[in-house]
């Protein structure tokens, strides 16, 4: 009998042994098993306390990239004259925050037109002005004002650079442009220069809407022997004055009819050191 029992034990041993593997294997192979592999793979993910302090530093650093990047996207282009500059006689000048991009990149041009003896020719200039010229009228500035062109645009663009001191005295010429090129050589020996002459200004000055703050203007054409007004900011953001003002040049001022298609812009004249 107890020859039968040691058999009979092996036989329940084994069988248990393998009962038991099936079941581990089972627990492997089933999803509300134990996963040894899936243990192992979770330990390598889990960061340490460095790791982590590791990944937030070079999040931080890409974050700090990106928002540099947008930073440089919006900057502007670096104005050299919209600092202080030499201004001749009036020492520094400090400029305008909205002084225009293009003109700031010439500290000629910026100089004259940030000093303060322009900013008092134009001042004087508007006060003297009659009225203005306007898609809807004419307003008149003053009260015995004349609501029409005197014909004095030299006249008066002359008593705003004498008042202002841009130019030492009350300068000659009765007419713009006769005999041809009359101011424009009547300037020059003021001391103006004309920005048309010079090839580095060519690309810039596309038009009168172009010219700098205070450039003088000088047309031919016309009845009374050309015409001369100032501009009194960059761009299109001020006007043009002489004896009268208005928003646009005498060229685009569609109000003066074939008087302004007969006008040709041969002179932007500035005075540097002014």
């Amino acid at each position: 009998m107890s020859y039968l029992r040691l058999p009979i034990l092996s036989l329940l041993f084994c069988g248990t042994l393998l009962f038991a593997a099936k079941t581990v294997r089972a627990q492997t192979t089933e999803g509300n098993a134990r996963c040894i592999n899936c243990e192992m793979e979770a330990q390598n993910s889990r960061k340490t306390p460095n790791q982590e302090e590791m990944s937030a530093f070079a999040k931080k650093l890409m974050d700090n990239y990106n928002a540099s990047k947008k930073a440089a996207a919006k900057k502007q282009i670096p104005c050299v004259g919209c600092g202080q500059i030499e201004s001749g006689k009036n020492g520094k000048v400090i400029l305008s925050a909205t002084t225009d991009d293009v003109w700031g990149k010439f500290p000629e041009v910026m100089s004259y037109s940030g000093s303060d003896k322009v900013q008092k020719m134009i001042d004087t200039a508007l006060t003297n002005s009659s009225f203005i010229l306007g898609e809807q009228g004419r307003p008149r500035l003053r009260k015995k004002a004349s609501f029409d062109s005197t014909g004095w645009c030299l006249r008066y663009v002359k008593k705003a650079l004498v008042g202002s001191g841009v130019t030492d005295g009350y300068i000659g010429g009765r007419f713009v442009n006769r005999p041809v090129g009359n101011m424009l050589k009547i300037l020059k020996g003021s001391g103006f220069k004309n920005l048309l002459d010079d090839p580095k200004y060519n690309d810039i000055i596309a038009n009168t809407a172009s010219a700098p703050k205070g450039a003088i203007l000088v047309y031919s054409g016309g009845a009374n022997g050309g015409h001369m007004e100032i501009k009194t900011e960059f761009g299109n953001t001020g006007t043009y004055v002489s004896d009268y003002q208005q928003k646009v040049s005498v060229i685009q001022n569609p109000l003066g009819g074939r008087a302004s298609r007969s006008y040709k812009l041969i002179g932007v004249m500035i005075k540097p050191g002014v």
